[in-house]
């Protein structure tokens, strides 16, 4: 990962005792760890399109623990618990986006990085399907 719970509760300060407390009044981190992961696995898949992931070059590195950092931010405040969303927040989340398909499509050059000689990556963690189609026959 780009990102630990500890740097991402220094990036959001008051926000993350907020969003991540649960009703026992205590802070579950691990809530914040699953932002964090689904931030970065946003990131290597679009990254992963061209290049090598995880980055590992290390002049990419901060700018990989900036984009984490925003698109976990973004994440954290989709929780249901969470306060609205800051407008501040949001554009930085479209911006990095943005920025990531840039660098999907071509069209923005990420640095040094390793290209990916495939071209393309497909990961999937998924549960088993609860309705399929024969079971759904009928239907």
């Amino acid at each position: 990962m780009y990102l630990t719970a500890a740097e991402f509760r220094k990036a959001l300060r008051n926000y993350y005792d907020e969003i991540y407390m649960d009703e026992f009044e205590e802070v579950q981190d691990s809530d914040a760890e699953e932002d964090i992961a689904a931030a970065c696995a946003e990131i290597d898949g679009s990254l992963s399109v061209r290049y090598t992931v995880p980055v590992t070059d290390t002049t990419l590195l901060p700018l990989a623990r900036s984009w984490c950092r925003t698109i976990a931010a973004d994440h954290a405040f989709m929780r249901p618990t969470s306060p609205e969303i800051p407008p501040k927040f949001a554009e930085a989340a479209k911006q990095v986006r943005d920025t990531l398909a840039g660098i999907a499509s071509g069209k923005i050059p990420f640095g040094t990085a390793a290209e990916n000689d495939a071209e393309s990556v497909v990961l999937v963690d998924a549960s088993e399907p609860k309705m399929t189609r024969p079971q759904m026959a009928g239907y």
